[in-house]
């Protein structure tokens, strides 16, 4: 069991006795221990899944995306969590049902959107899923995608392949020549590499079949129990196709901030 005190003190250990007002846990390092029931804040279970070279690897719900986009690993139902980025994305993603799950919000100040997603476990390593998104964007009627991919791996260390079609019907876009209709596939490449309990790398990454647009992505994620940082680098690059006329920032730094709910 882990124990967490309420003076933070953390305690990690079998649990040989449980009395009315305490409890005897036996630890590896400091032999057994007494403690008062009163002052512990939480008891938690450790299965062989979360402990790791002698750690507690903690679950978290960010463990299942990349900097933006889910992987096809599952999230459980009632699984909660809220992220921003920049100040500009806000979206929540909720796990619904075991396979079923869903991420909505908006993108400051012209995006709201919705992107329900399903996944299927093939094997222990191997899921599939599969979804559709739909946005109301300023300047464009409507505008949506449908996407699927397969991730390898676990929470703790997963590589997603996927690909999809995107489109939008668009009467103006801010300071580009007009582009009256959007249609462009693309493929996506993100990893996820959890290599101690708290720091993993993330990768995210996005491309036209046919030179429309293209994002690559990288960085670092600090990550907690219930808060969680991402601190990005990348490039973002659009041809004429999409906006009327060629645009690329390189390079592009981006802080994230996730919460589990």
């Amino acid at each position: 069991y882990l124990i967490t005190m309420m003076n933070g003190t953390i305690l990690q250990g079998k649990i040989n006795s449980r009395k009315e007002k305490e409890i005897i846990i036996e630890t590896s390092n400091i032999g057994s221990v007494t403690v008062d029931i009163s002052k512990i804040k939480t008891i938690k279970p450790i299965t062989p899944d979360n402990y790791k070279d002698g750690k507690y690897w903690f679950k978290t719900h960010i463990d299942a995306h990349y900097f933006i986009s889910p992987s096809s690993v599952p999230v459980n139902a009632g699984e909660l969590f809220y992220q921003n980025t920049m100040g500009l994305y806000n979206s929540f993603h909720v796990g619904i049902t075991k396979n079923f799950s869903c991420t909505g919000g908006i993108v400051i100040p012209s995006v709201v959107f919705v992107s329900p997603q399903f996944t299927w476990k093939i094997t222990n390593c191997i899921q599939m899923g599969g979804g559709i998104l739909a946005a109301d964007i300023t300047g464009a009627p409507y505008a949506g995608a449908g996407f699927g991919q397969i991730t390898f791996g676990n929470r703790n260390s997963h590589l997603s392949i996927g690909g999809g079609y995107g489109f939008a019907k668009v009467q103006q876009i801010y300071y580009y020549q007009k582009v009256d209709k959007v249609e462009v596939g693309f493929i996506s490449i993100s990893g996820m590499k959890r290599f101690s309990p708290r720091y993993a790398l993330v990768t995210e990454n996005w491309f036209a079949l046919d030179e429309g647009f293209s994002v690559f992505t990288g960085g670092f994620r600090l990550m907690g129990e219930r808060n969680s940082f991402d601190f990005g680098i990348g490039s973002i690059s659009i041809s004429r196709k999409i906006t009327g006329n060629n645009f690329s920032i390189v390079p592009i730094t981006f802080l994230s901030y996730m919460r589990n709910l």
